[in-house]
């Protein structure tokens, strides 16, 4: 199930994240749950959790639950890949790493945002300032004029010189898998592609679900074929680290 050559096409906004305000709210393992994801060897190399958000006068004003895989140390920006979901008194976030999906509530305003992260203790309870930013409060990198770069990109990806890490049930089937692998882009003047480095990578992971059913008649036939329902029976996440920036998928 490994990624064997994808390319991609897209317009890429340059930028990086300015904190302008303060903290909106901490979170903390004190009075949470941690437990750890690991192979068959036992080795860990993920983690869930689930943890209770307060304010600043220690109130607790909702919960963080989630889930992260940890990649090879100083491979990226950012080894370890996570979801998490805050699940607050006036409305719920949801983040792919540090990427603002949706939000509900009064947190509506900060969807197509990041958020910005402080660790200000770790132990004996470990702390996590929260800072929220909205789509206009994450800085670009200006042009002469002031204005967003955008730069465009084709860039493909490929196995080799990658990794994967299967995840296998109990009975010794695979569903899903971690994998990290190189990008290259295309050099217009050789139409060679060269392997982008300085921590360019692509880093996700993904789960298998059922490809196939048995009808009544004894027929196999692939469950996207029979329920409009359903896109695709590998799902994924996705993190690109390019030059200019990260782009979640």
């Amino acid at each position: 199930m490994r990624l064997l050559t994808s390319s991609f096409f897209l317009c890429m906004t340059t930028s990086s994240v300015t904190v302008v305000h303060a903290y909106d709210f901490i979170i903390t393992s004190k009075g949470g749950f941690y437990e750890a994801i690991t192979d068959v060897n036992g080795t860990q190399f993920g983690e869930r959790f689930q943890n209770p958000a307060i304010n600043e006068a220690g109130d607790q004003i909702g919960t963080s639950q989630g889930f992260g895989y940890s990649f090879a140390p100083n491979s990226t920006s950012d080894p370890a890949n996570k979801n998490r979901i805050f699940f607050l008194d006036d409305g719920q976030i949801e983040l792919m790493d540090e990427a603002i999906v949706v939000a509900t509530g009064s947190y509506e305003k900060y969807t197509g945002g990041r958020i910005s992260e402080n660790i200000a203790s770790f132990g004996p309870d470990y702390t996590l300032e929260i800072t929220l930013l909205e789509p206009e409060e994450v800085g670009s990198i200006a042009s002469t004029a002031d204005q967003t770069q955008q730069v465009y990109e084709t860039f493909k990806i490929t196995a080799e010189g990658g990794f994967a890490l299967p995840f296998m049930s109990p009975s010794g089937e695979q569903f899903g898998e971690m994998f990290q692998n190189p990008i290259f882009v295309k050099n217009n003047k050789t139409g060679d592609w060269e392997k982008l480095k300085d921590g360019s990578t692509c880093q996700g992971f993904g789960f298998n679900f059922v490809p196939e059913v048995w009808l009544p008649n004894d027929t196999l036939v692939y469950f996207t074929e029979i329920s409009p329902y359903i896109g695709s029976s590998f799902v994924r996440n996705r993190l690109f680290f390019l030059p200019g920036g990260e782009l979640t998928v």
